[in-house]
């Protein structure tokens, strides 16, 4: 197998979250055109025996889909199987941009580009292949790349695109063309957002999601008033909207939460927590409750957790806790497990703003983990200057979410689960329940990159399912003490 073929197909396996999947594609030399050509009965000769090829399987069903659609509508400006015939790609041409022209004159002035210019340049250029649906595989990454050394010198073509071999024989790729083009494309097809060239499709009318008879319902639900009990047949019809409902939500951008509400506006009821949980129910139906787990796991983990934390101050508190935790109640006992289960599982996020002409980049500390999903507040006055500091730091981050949060006061819980949308609970195990069910309900199961993990936990261990987007990335630790708890503590 070539080498650009051999990278071409692994970049592949790791847009369809099946990386495991990729060894034994290779060695039976299937490429990237060949998947493009094989039907279902190729796909399962091709396919080795491993657990991944199911998430393979799905994900290839709808990629050759997107794959049939764009040769439909570029059947002579872009063939995606015939290299000779792809549209030409230039850095050249894409800089012709304003943003282009500022990277030129920086350029000028100081006969280098920062770090700043250089992610500049390739989100211009992932932009640019996005919007004209070019197929940007790792062979033409490393022509633009070179382009670019040539360009800009001294810059490397290696910041933009590399292709590095392992000891154990498999190879890494990297640089900043590689990274976001594959980061914008997971994103688009999480978003189910991924377009086609707009002018030469908007002849082709868009159906509206749901049918005629679930639209209808959804205005109508639309016209309760949020004052108003929800009677059975409101009820009734929330279960009759709740595909057309999951499909909007499962589109919503990250950035336009706020629309979950003008759209489906009952979730601002007193009793909208329902809603939320009546819409999981429905959409994972074979999750466990977290209540068959909760104050067994509770009991128990202390003592795992010494074996794990590292983090002096947070030993301290077990160790305290473990002497003398019985004088406290059990929802305070709790409380203080869950914020060291933040020390357990620590956070790895790394967020990344811009400051003048430079980037900064700052580590996830346990604290910043800890206060992403609970916050001690004495008065609810507080909450407010919290949730105001969390949204600047949202706007100076390339984090992607600060909801849901828990906050705790003296008596009581608020769990914030989207912009104007709060619920009290009397219990940490309610609160908890209430914002997982909120990432998955109103969030697409996306979690606060800080506290990712620990959430991960919580899905995993008490929820008992996994989603498609799993990968090896929660391996290791995670699993060491998920395996851990398994072992030590019975349900």
């Amino acid at each position: 197998m070539k080498p650009e073929d051999e990278c071409e197909l692994h970049a592949l396996c790791m847009e369809f979250g099946a990386e495991n999947v990729f060894p034994g594609l290779k060695e039976k030399e299937v490429t990237v055109a060949h998947l493009q050509a094989a039907d279902e009965n190729d796909l399962e000769i091709f396919l080795p025996p491993v657990g991944e090829r199911v998430i393979f399987k799905t994900q290839w069903r709808h990629w050759k889909l997107r794959e049939q659609s764009a040769a439909a509508v570029f059947p002579e400006s872009q063939n995606f199987s015939e290299p000779s015939e792809w549209l030409p790609l230039h850095i050249e041409e894409i800089l012709k941009c304003k943003e282009g022209e500022k990277v030129d004159k920086y350029y000028s002035l100081h006969k280098a580009l920062d770090d700043c210019r250089k992610d500049d340049i390739a989100e211009i250029v992932v932009k640019y292949v996005t919007a004209k649906e070019i197929y940007f595989p790792c062979k033409r990454m490393k022509i633009l790349s070179q382009e670019i050394e040539e360009r800009y010198p001294p810059v490397k073509k290696e910041d933009f695109y590399i292709a590095k071999g392992k000891s154990s024989g498999k190879k890494s790729y990297g640089g900043r063309l590689f990274t976001m083009y594959h980061n914008t494309k997971r994103t688009l097809k999480r978003k189910n957002l991924k377009k086609t060239v707009t002018d030469q499709t908007s002849s082709v009318p868009e159906s509206e999601p749901g049918s005629q008879n679930e639209r209808d319902l959804k205005n109508l639900l639309a016209s309760k008033s949020t004052g108003e009990e929800i009677s059975d047949d409101v009820m009734s019809m929330w279960y009759q909207t709740s595909s057309l409902r999951q499909q909007e939500l499962s589109q919503q951008d990250l950035g336009d939460s706020f629309k979950i509400l003008e759209n489906w506006p009952l979730y601002s009821h007193d009793k909208g927590s329902v809603l939320i949980s009546t819409d999981f129910k429905t959409w994972y139906p074979q999750t466990e409750s977290l209540e068959q787990k909760w104050d067994t796991f509770f009991s128990n983990v202390g003592p795992i957790m010494k074996a794990f934390i590292k983090d002096r101050n947070c030993k301290s508190i077990l160790q305290n806790l473990l002497d003398y935790g019985g004088d406290e109640d059990a929802d305070s006992q709790q409380r203080t497990l869950l914020s060291l289960l933040h020390a357990v599982l620590k956070p790895r996020a790394v967020f990344k703003k811009k400051a003048q002409l430079k980037y900064q980049t700052s580590k996830t500390t346990i604290p910043d983990s800890q206060k992403s999903m609970l916050v001690e507040v004495e008065v609810y006055e507080n909450i407010a200057g919290y949730l105001s500091e969390r949204q600047e730091k949202l706007k100076t981050t390339n984090n992607r979410l600060f909801h849901p949060i828990i906050f705790h006061l003296p008596s009581m819980y608020y769990v914030y689960c989207l912009q104007d949308l709060f619920f009290t609970v009397s219990t940490l195990m309610e609160a908890v329940d209430l914002a997982f069910k909120s990432y998955h309900v109103l969030h697409n199961g996306n979690y606060t990159l800080e506290c990712e993990d620990v959430w991960y936990f919580v899905r995993i261990y008490f929820y008992c399912f996994e989603t498609e987007s799993d990968n090896n990335r929660f391996a290791g630790r995670i699993n060491d003490f998920l395996q851990s708890v398994n072992d030590k503590i019975s349900d």
